[in-house]
């Protein structure tokens, strides 16, 4: 209790201690609600700025930047999807290569052993030759030409062969190459196809749902820019209660400095104590709802926190459909690079195989003109055995022999030449191809690239955004805290209050005359600008005036209010 006061009420200076020790809750009180007032307005700010940054959440759910990035991971996907499918189908252009370079293995082998048995007929020729030579007679086609041929032939088979088998094993390499491929990047191409289209689906989802999560988490939020508007409001009660102990203050002034007063300063001071108590359990009673208002405002503040993180997409220990999106498509960029590697490698295979095949066709030019060549032989012979009769019909057994050769030579390059050009047009299709739809991987990382530039743009929006939603929201519900926090003191306003009414009981009482000094209780009335003042002024002093102070607009308000 504050310092003992006189227990007169003719104490005149007493009275004047008693106003004075008023001003202190008086001036407390308006320091608090103006404190309040402020945080509460700038708390209203950051929820309309919050507002305002949850209400363009949606937009960039539907901005074009999303739409093309999506747009073009569906394609990244579905040819993710056919290149898996490929990788998992037979070999195509290179399986029938394989078929193509083995069917040329018979006639190879024929023209081989063709060959070598021109050996043999070239030196059978030589010997049946010095039989029946004679200085008139040119026996060069049996002495000569058929073995020059048949070392041509044998040299240019022989690096034929060589060719052949080299190309062989470039095919066989090509093979295992692509079989290692479509091992290795089958799967996780097909993972990677999956992948995008569940979380392409899931933001598809999202943005269907977004327009109803943005309006609600939106009207959450204008609930609470109004709930925080009407506490400010509602805080007015301070400048109401501040007005009712000026107003205490004001009466206790006139009693003291106005000796004509003292008959009726015990009634007049009892009017005080009651005004004085009726303003102090307002306050308690409006302090304690305000301060439970504004607890309420800040679980509101977190629902809609809790409702925003949906818009985002995401939620506490919950990723958001779109950084699940961009992650994906950096994985799927990491796999399409890893493939990419690879079939860099099946490339240079493909190119080996090419420029092998193109070397080999060089040679079958070679093997044609043996052909022309046995051809010649063959007729040469044939004429010179006609010119010696009788004495040629040794050489005519292996002219014979020889044009038995030169066929089998024509069968067997025709066939190897056959399944060459196939290998050649089936090796074209392939280096053009290089793998097949495995060379679209990397146009694919290049469009996951430019699909994940274009979600950057929007994730880095939607960050921004929610990073200011994250840094505002702390701020405001800081501010409340603080209000909470003021409200709270009013405990020790109140007690001050209390003292004062104390204080007066000890120096009020019921003697006095309230209608020989109706002109100063009127008065009284006059100052008063709250309907319950008036109230309990009517009550107390019984008086009924004909005519009451007209309120203007300002003081109606107040009643209204309060």
């Amino acid at each position: 209790m504050t310092q003992a006061l006189a227990t007169t009420p003719h104490a005149p200076h007493r009275i004047a201690e008693l106003a004075g020790a008023l001003a202190a809750p008086r001036s407390a009180i308006d320091g608090a609600f103006v404190a309040a007032g402020n945080e509460l307005s700038e708390c209203a700010q950051l929820i309309t700025k919050v507002t305002g940054l949850i209400e363009v959440l949606p937009s960039d759910l539907e901005s074009p930047d999303l739409a093309e990035g999506s747009a073009r991971l569906a394609v990244v996907g579905q040819r993710a999807e056919a290149i898996a499918t490929e990788l998992g189908s037979p070999e195509g252009d290179l399986g029938r290569l394989v078929l193509a370079l083995g069917g040329a293995a018979t006639p190879i082998d024929q023209l081989r052993r063709t060959v070598k048995m021109m050996g043999i007929v070239a030196v059978n020729a030589r010997v049946v030759a010095a039989s029946v030579v004679s200085e008139r007679d040119d026996f060069g086609v049996f002495t000569t030409d058929i073995a020059e041929l048949s070392n041509s032939a044998a040299n240019t088979v022989s690096e034929f062969f060589h060719q052949y088998q080299k190309l062989n094993a470039v095919v066989a390499e090509a093979a295992t190459a692509r079989s290692r491929f479509a091992l290795t990047q089958r799967e996780p191409l097909a993972r990677v196809a999956r992948t995008l289209q569940t979380l392409l689906d899931d933001m598809a989802a999202h943005r269907r749902d977004a327009v109803t999560i943005s309006a609600e988490t939106g009207r959450m939020s204008r609930d609470i820019a109004q709930q925080v508007a009407k506490s400010v409001m509602a805080l007015q009660v301070g400048d109401a209660t501040r007005q009712r102990v000026e107003h205490v203050e004001a009466g206790l002034g006139r009693l003291g400095t106005d000796p004509a007063l003292e008959p009726i300063a015990f009634k007049a001071l009892e009017l005080q104590r009651r005004l004085l108590a009726a303003a102090r359990e307002t306050l308690t009673r409006e302090m304690d709802a305000a301060a439970g208002a504004v607890s309420d405002i800040v679980g509101d503040i977190d629902a809609m926190l809790r409702k925003a993180a949906e818009l985002h997409g995401g939620g506490k220990g919950k990723q958001s459909a779109l950084d699940a999106l961009r992650d994906a498509v950096n994985a799927a960029i990491r796999v399409l690079g890893d493939c990419e590697a690879e079939r860099q490698k099946l490339d240079h295979v493909a190119l080996s195989v090419a420029s092998t095949v193109k070397v080999l066709l060089e040679h079958v030019e070679a093997v044609e003109a043996i052909e022309y060549k046995m051809r010649l032989v063959s007729l040469n012979a044939a004429v010179k055995c006609a010119q010696l009769g009788p004495r040629g019909r040794a050489l005519d057994v292996i002219s014979q022999q020889l044009r038995a050769l030169t066929g089998d030579t024509v069968v067997a390059a025709g066939a190897a030449v056959k399944r060459l050009d196939e290998a050649a047009t089936l090796s074209a299709e392939f280096a053009a191809a290089r793998g097949g739809a495995a060379g679209d991987v990397s146009a694919l990382g290049t469009e996951a690239e430019a699909a994940l530039d274009l979600l950057a743009a929007v994730g880095q929006r939607m960050d921004d955004a929610i990073g200011a939603i994250g840094h505002d929201v702390p701020r405001a519900k800081a501010k409340l805290a603080d209000v909470v926090a003021v409200l709270g003191e009013h405990g020790h306003i109140s007690e001050q209050i209390s003292d004062a009414e104390f204080a007066l009981a000890e120096m009020s009482g019921t003697g006095g005359d309230i209608a020989a000094h109706a002109d100063f209780f009127d008065s009284l009335r006059k100052t008063y600008t709250m309907d319950a003042e008036r109230r309990i002024h009517d009550q107390f002093t019984g008086i009924k005036p004909a005519d009451k102070p007209r309120m203007n607009a300002e003081i109606a308000l107040d009643d209204i209010m309060f």
